[in-house]
């Protein structure tokens, strides 16, 4: 019983200490954390709209990575950067992984 709490909780624990890294790499100001999310998110939405149009922008990760981190907002810090592609990475690797198997998944994204 305790393993399947574990296995059931582990994603919820995860996504949580993610948003506190940012909050962190934010230096503690949860609406300049949201902002930077939901900026990053746009990006990311933006990102892959263009790369519908050029197959060839997006290659790998690494591509997307480094585009998402130039399109975030003037004075973001390497380590807000980073924080917020991990975050967003993690989200898009669920998402995928629900796709794959047909959108039937144990981790739901909060």
């Amino acid at each position: 019983m305790i393993d399947d709490l574990e296995k059931q909780f582990a994603p919820i624990a995860y996504e949580y200490c993610l948003r506190m890294e940012l909050v962190e790499a934010c230096d503690w100001d949860e609406d300049a954390a949201l902002k930077l999310f939901e900026h990053a998110f746009t990006a990311m939405k933006d990102l892959w709209e263009y790369s519908r149009h050029d197959a060839g922008l997006i290659k790998d990760n690494s591509d997307f990575i480094k585009l998402l981190k130039t399109n975030l907002p003037d004075g973001t810090t390497d380590h807000q950067a980073d924080t917020v592609a991990k975050i967003l990475d993690y989200y898009l690797e669920a998402a995928h992984e629900k796709a794959k198997n047909g959108g039937e998944d144990d981790k739901e994204c909060n």
